[in-house]
């Protein structure tokens, strides 16, 4: 009976000598609340292997110097979508250009002009649901819409207000209503 509870005893130090320090014992998420926001904090991690960047690029997108038609220029962001294409948003020529997933172009669309799927400025990309592409032009204030392969579907104006004069969409929610931050 009382050898027991020293083998329990025993297991203690046994347990704590498999961390670096008593201090370094798993922790469990934190939850705390800020003004009505709930904030969840984990610090834990959870990899067995940390990620690194590889040596060598796995896809090479634009041109070389002697290439000048695949030259990028002033790229506001990039995303690869669900059908393995890889679209980039161009803001030198306002452009999305869409590559395949060798890295070869495949189509471009856009371009200068206040008409549907035409920018006056094109800043961010963002994906919407898994096959379609939401673009800001933040001139016109316009959000517009294009499937996987670049068609132009729909553009929704941001309405400015005195709150918000310069309104930037920052991203959007489930029902597709954005939120929008104040830009300048």
């Amino acid at each position: 009976m009382t050898r027991q509870p020293f083998a329990i005893l025993a297991l203690i130090p046994f347990t704590l000598a498999c961390t670096d320090s008593p201090d370094q014992l798993p922790r469990r998420p934190t939850i705390r609340d800020s003004a009505g926001v709930r904030i969840v904090e984990n610090d834990t991690v959870t990899w067995t292997v940390p990620w690194r960047v590889a040596d060598v690029a796995s896809i090479t997108i634009g041109g070389s110097e002697g290439d000048a038609g695949q030259w990028l220029y002033q790229v506001t962001g990039a995303l690869r979508l669900a059908n393995e294409r890889i679209v980039v948003a161009n803001a030198g020529t306002l452009e999305l250009l869409f590559y395949d997933r060798l890295g070869d172009r495949v189509s471009r669309v856009g371009g200068r002009g206040g008409g549907p799927g035409e920018f006056k400025s094109l800043e961010w990309i963002s994906r919407f649901g898994s096959d379609s592409i939401v673009a800001l032009d933040v001139l016109t204030h316009r959000v517009s819409y294009f499937d996987a392969d670049g068609q132009f579907g729909r553009s929704v104006r941001l309405e400015p207000s005195s709150d918000i004069p310069f309104p930037r969409a920052a991203g959007f929610f489930a029902d597709g209503s954005f939120l929008a931050t104040q830009g300048t």
